[in-house]
């Protein structure tokens, strides 16, 4: 590859960078808006029956099913869109490398600090550009780039609709109407969405298995 199609391509490559991290950032921010709406709205209804002497718990379970759904929902969406960022990864190598950037300004150094375990790969000095690009293409597509941040928010995530799962239970045991025991249905599904979140999307990759790449990629350099 040309310098100057190296320099093409990771302009456009750092366009979808951009992009992708942007619609993360402002869906973090749509989500916290969206479930402090939810919450501030129910609440207030619910304080406005308690000074009825009503009591209407229904309030508190809507907005617990409705917050525990949006959370799961927005966790997904984003390691989602999370998969596309490092599917560039790769490409960001590569052209850093054919232009000359220094490691610790580009991507590879980004990676050797966010991502576990891969600084070794990273930077060998027995492997190549290409076959380095390759190592990073092989954990990207084990779905082993890194979580780079989102694991503690799925973590906090998972508290907060496990709290909110609880409080149901709580009021639903506490009222002993049967039909409410569905939103608790709402609640679990949430969980079930950010436990797929932490399991199914990028990890960071372990030792053996970066090691594994790494000794791979050494022995067809040396045969070639």
């Amino acid at each position: 590859m040309e310098k100057s199609d190296a320099h093409a391509m990771l302009s456009s490559t750092q366009q979808l960078r951009t992009h992708w991290s942007g619609v993360i950032t402002s869906h973090l921010g749509l989500s916290l808006t969206i479930n402090v709406a939810i919450w501030s709205y129910f609440i207030t209804a619910y304080l406005d029956s308690i000074k009825e002497n009503d009591f209407n718990h229904l309030f508190i379970l809507v907005a617990s099913a409705i917050s525990a759904i949006l959370l799961g929902l927005w966790r997904l969406y984003t390691r989602h869109i999370d998969d596309h960022l490092a599917n560039l990864y790769p490409d960001f190598l590569l052209c850093e490398g054919v232009i000359g950037m220094p490691f610790e300004r580009g991507t590879g150094g980004y990676l050797a600090k966010a991502v576990e375990n891969a600084k070794p790969l990273l930077k060998s000095t027995k492997i190549n550009l290409e076959d380095r690009v390759k190592g990073v293409e092989k954990l990207v597509t084990a779905k082993r780039i890194g979580d780079r941040g989102h694991r503690i928010i799925d973590l906090v995530a998972l508290v907060v609709t496990i709290i909110i799962f609880i409080l149901s239970f709580i009021i639903i045991l506490g009222s002993g109407v049967k039909s409410h025991w569905y939103f608790l249905i709402a609640n679990s599904l949430g969980i079930i969405f950010i436990v797929l979140s932490l399991t199914c999307f990028q990890r960071n990759p372990k030792n053996c298995l970066v090691q594994s790449i790494i000794d791979q990629l050494e022995n067809k350099t040396n045969v070639t």
